[in-house]
């Protein structure tokens, strides 16, 4: 591909829900919240066997705990998604997101990020979600392009980051 001298420039305003999304699809790919997610389903493991052992004994106790570990339970589940729901409301409370896509770099709102220091580009069904400096995050949703822009940033970024970009589309 010949390099060009135009850049591509998107602004938009990205919700939390969004963000939110592409985060916890992240933290799926990356293994980040696995543990969280181990606990959990130990938790609720332990939960229905107290509701069978309640319901064959008719143990009061029995029922007391289930909801003792239900609530554990999800107490851990919103521990383990408090960072990416910060981090969503954010994005949420900026009126918008500016991104332009150089061929030397990309400027992702106020800060350049050169793509060597892109570590992971995740193109996801709605989103396209940019790690960079190890745990930085930015979410484009792909809502903000038209047909032949969205061609050409992916282009751009599979010809800048080539195994960095990874498309999860089918799978995420």
């Amino acid at each position: 591909m010949e390099q060009e001298d135009q850049s591509m420039e998107l602004t938009y305003h990205v919700d939390a829900d969004e963000v939110f999304t592409a985060l916890n699809k992240v933290d799926v790919l990356t293994g980040a919240a696995k543990k969280h997610r181990a606990v959990f389903g130990m938790l609720m493991i332990v939960v229905a066997l107290y509701v069978v052992v309640f319901f064959r004994d008719r143990n009061g106790i029995c029922l007391v705990l289930a909801a003792v570990f239900a609530l554990l339970g999800i107490f851990v589940r919103q521990r383990a998604m408090k960072g990416n729901a910060a981090l969503a409301k954010a994005f949420d409370a900026e009126a918008q997101q500016t991104v332009r896509v150089q061929w030397t770099q990309l400027q992702l709102g106020e800060r350049t990020v050169g793509y060597q220091e892109i570590n992971n580009l995740y193109e996801f069904k709605q989103s396209f979600t940019v790690r960079y400096q190890e745990n930085r995050y930015y979410v484009i949703p792909k809502r903000v392009f038209g047909e032949e822009q969205m061609e050409e940033f992916v282009s751009r970024m599979k010809a800048q980051l080539g195994e960095r970009y990874e498309d999860q589309s089918q799978r995420l």
